[in-house]
């Protein structure tokens, strides 16, 4: 075998390594940026999940507030219960895609914690509701409730953000 020979298999050999690597390079970038998009959109669902769960929790607790203070009266009063219940209804159904939409590490602790608080936001608005304007009942425990669950959306949100900055 001449010298010519032994240099073309040598080369040809060496083209195929390089070949391959790039095929299989290639493959793995892509693979990296399926998972670097699927992860984005994941944690930009649960911003939204967070910013909408926000707007409803507001909502549900100014109709309280109006409850508490004597401005819910007559048509006030109906628009109100009809406000807090379509709220109740986008938080409901926020909250549990924010359940099945779990991304980051400790954001199923927070989650099952906004759970627990939003249970309690929600008993203490059904007691406002029946008692009425309560206000021992309103700023000792409602008010509380409600910062602590708007806390732990800030939370799940601060913590989806962070993930998207990485």
């Amino acid at each position: 075998m001449s010298l010519r020979s032994k240099l073309t298999i040598g080369l040809g050999f060496l083209f195929l390594i390089i070949f391959g690597l790039v095929i299989y390079s290639s493959f793995q970038i892509q693979q990296l940026s399926k998972d670097a998009d699927n992860i984005l959109k994941d944690n930009y669902a649960s911003l939204v999940y967070c910013k909408n769960m926000l707007i409803a929790l507001d909502e549900m607790n100014s109709t309280s507030s109006r409850k508490v203070f004597g401005s819910g009266q007559g048509k006030t009063f109906s628009y109100d219960l009809q406000l807090f219940e379509s709220s109740k209804s986008i938080f409901d159904s926020n909250l549990i895609a924010e359940k099945h939409n779990i991304t980051e590490i400790h954001e199923n602790e927070y989650v099952a914690e906004l759970d627990n608080d939003y249970s309690l936001f929600l008993s203490l608005s059904k007691q406002i509701s029946e008692k009425g304007g309560n206000l021992s009942l309103y700023f000792n425990d409602f008010l509380p409730a409600a910062a602590k669950a708007r806390q732990t959306i800030v939370k799940i949100d601060d913590l989806n953000m962070q993930a998207v900055e990485r």
